[in-house]
């Protein structure tokens, strides 16, 4: 099941955004290292989640690709246990 973010469309405070976010923090994702519009994959079968998520420095600082605008963050897929299912935030 792929979840949209489109977080473009849903701004901080809204209910998706807020949803969203409620949805990363239940299954131990800092949302702030979520990439805004890159979907939520959920893998029921294997009961995990796997985002794309920003590298960060040892600062906790987004690593920049050298020679790229400031939208040039390097990016991971990070994948973690399902703990906390979408339907629980309104979500699928």
């Amino acid at each position: 099941m792929l979840i949209t973010a489109d977080l473009d469309r849903h701004p901080p405070g809204s209910p998706r955004n807020d949803a969203l976010q409620a949805f990363c923090r239940a299954n131990g994702i800092d949302p702030s290292e979520v990439s805004a519009n890159a979907p939520l994959d959920v893998d029921e079968a294997a009961s995990t989640l796997t985002v794309t998520a920003f590298v960060l420095d040892d600062q906790g600082r987004k690593q920049i690709v050298e020679g790229r605008p400031a939208d040039g963050y390097i990016k991971e897929r990070r994948t973690v246990p399902l703990r906390s299912h979408p339907s629980e935030h309104s979500l699928s």
